[in-house]
């Protein structure tokens, strides 16, 4: 039995990729359980209820937030009780716990997604240093981009203990084009507009403000583009305030949660991820996937997927100028910009399916277990 042990607030990029790894494992030789760090008991995190509707089996861990002693007890019991031959941990604070697990030989490997300690408050920043030390106590590491892998050998990780694995998608039907106007009239887009889309969590890490900014030096030179944030955070006050004082309400939105994101994404004319850092950018995968061309930070897994001006624009992050010049190019040329979005297509066919992902952790899974 394996348990992967999470402590989510929402259904973001790492979620999505636990999520597909156990609906794909659940006809497998290696039984899973999702084991949901929570709150209270009346807390049902997103990942749990997507967990549900697949069928993927489901263990609750509540406790107070912040670190908790007690959690460590609890998810020490449940270990020993259960036979759990290893953990595997996604997120600092499962990683924490995870290390500081002691008794039956149970095996310890992380997926580091990525980190936020550039932006991040002085309380994440300490727990991401704790974080990183806890990794040394796992048997394997495994990183979502070459950028990480490289930053885990620097914490004092040895080869052996890391494995590079790419996060991957699910082949998805596209919807046909008649059904685009539709879809802009229900999120309340302007069907003549030339959309531009954005995915993420509001929070510093991701760049909005300066796509904001972007769009702001933008305003006036091309009437017909909108701009459409899918997500929430805590940062969306601050935007929402932006657009009102700089009066972008008539060529922005924010969108808040969206539940149907490929929705989003098939109704979009190019796809915006000003971000400051990232590992391997889901929703990046997601919309090259549907020939989206693509503007983006040259950070992270990012650079690793992108190839500058072959299938994506890519721009130096937390540079607005720059960003709104890479977005009014892409406006302009509409055959070089189509070329882009297939060759996009084609590198996520060649290079990150969920296949390839899933059979990657079923061989370190394997490997792992037979030290």
């Amino acid at each position: 039995m394996i348990l992967h042990l999470i402590d989510s607030l929402g259904m973001y990029g790492a979620e999505k990729v636990v999520i597909m790894l156990l609906s794909k494992l659940l006809n497998t030789d290696f039984k899973c359980t999702l084991g949901c760090i929570r709150e209270r008991d009346d807390e049902m995190p997103a990942i749990a209820m997507e967990a549900g509707k697949l069928g993927i089996p489901l263990h609750f861990f509540t406790m107070k937030r912040g670190f908790n002693p007690m959690g460590v007890r609890q998810i020490n019991d449940y270990v020993n009780s259960e036979r759990i031959k290893m953990i595997h941990s996604h997120g600092y604070k499962s990683d924490i716990y995870s290390g500081l697990l002691r008794g039956r030989n149970v095996k310890k490997i992380s997926t580091v997604h990525g980190w936020s300690q550039k932006t991040a408050g002085l309380r994440m920043r300490m727990y991401e240093y704790i974080n990183r030390k806890m990794l040394l106590r796992m048997n394997k590491v495994i990183a979502v981009s070459h950028k990480l892998q490289g930053e885990l050998t620097s914490l004092g990780l040895s080869d052996n203990k890391i494995r590079l694995i790419y996060n991957g998608i699910e082949a998805i039907q596209i919807k046909k084009s008649e059904d685009l106007a539709a879809l802009r009239q229900q999120f309340g887009i302007p069907p003549e507009a030339i959309l531009l889309g954005a995915v993420g969590r509001l929070e510093n890490i991701k760049g909005h403000l300066y796509l904001l900014e972007a769009i702001k030096i933008l305003r006036g030179t091309n009437k017909m583009y909108h701009l459409a944030i899918a997500g929430d955070g805590p940062l969306r006050e601050e935007l929402t305030n932006y657009i009102h004082r700089h009066h972008l309400e008539s060529c922005v939105t924010l969108l808040g949660f969206v539940e149907r994101i490929h929705d989003f994404l098939s109704m979009i004319d190019v796809y915006i991820m000003p971000s400051l850092s990232e590992g391997m950018p889901l929703a990046l995968l997601e919309a090259m996937s549907y020939s989206k061309p693509v503007v983006a930070s040259a950070v992270g897994g990012i650079n690793e997927v992108i190839t500058h001006d072959k299938n994506g624009i890519l721009v130096s992050p937390a540079d607005s100028d720059r960003l709104a010049i890479a977005i009014q190019d892409s406006l302009r040329d509409a055959t070089r910009m189509a070329k882009i979005g297939t060759e996009g297509y084609r590198t996520i066919e060649e290079r990150f399916t969920s296949q390839v992902m899933v059979q990657n952790y079923i061989n370190l899974y394997s490997e792992t277990l037979q030290e």
